[in-house]
């Protein structure tokens, strides 16, 4: 098959000649008229995360390994978008960064964050407590009452009544 299209040096003489060059009120146009300035990072960054659920203890699995996320704000049990770029990952939540960790290539390992349990209280905090598990509360005073003040309540005449119709 052979080509019509003449070949001129400098010229492609494959543009249809009505497609004009951008002229003078074209170019005075787009300066007269505003640009929006381009969008924050998340707007760009949302199309290439993956969505994650952060475990109760703060962590996020990715490729087999488990990243500690800070823990302010708290996100345990959240799903937040996870991106990879470069070795370091993003961490993204409600087109907030929460953190960038630098991605590990050995899976099964645990990578804790040095602010992932600044907010919690250690252990031993929790035993030196002076706050009581219960109060000791002092039995209540119980009235002691002959059997024939019962039997005048219920309208019994006599406790002889009573025998009376047992034995029967």
């Amino acid at each position: 098959m052979t080509s019509t299209a003449r070949h001129t040096s400098g010229v492609n003489a494959s543009i249809p000649a009505c497609i004009a060059p951008p002229t003078n009120v074209e170019d005075e146009r787009r300066e007269q008229e505003p640009l929006a300035p381009l969008p924050a990072a998340f707007a760009w960054e949302r199309f290439a995360t993956e969505e994650r659920k952060v475990s109760f203890d703060g962590y996020l699995s990715y490729d087999g390994v488990l990243y500690g996320l800070p823990s302010s704000p708290p996100m345990a049990g959240t799903i937040v978008q996870v991106r990879e770029r470069h070795g370091i990952l993003s961490v993204w939540s409600q087109g907030r960064l929460l953190a960038e960790l630098a991605k590990r290539a050995q899976s099964q390992v645990t990578v804790t964050h040095p602010d992932q349990f600044r907010t919690v209280a250690p252990a031993a905090a929790l035993r030196e407590r002076t706050v009581p598990l219960g109060h000791q509360r002092p039995a209540p005073t119980v009235l002691t009452r002959a059997l024939a003040e019962y039997d005048q309540l219920c309208g019994l005449a006599a406790a002889g009544e009573v025998r009376a119709c047992n034995s029967h």
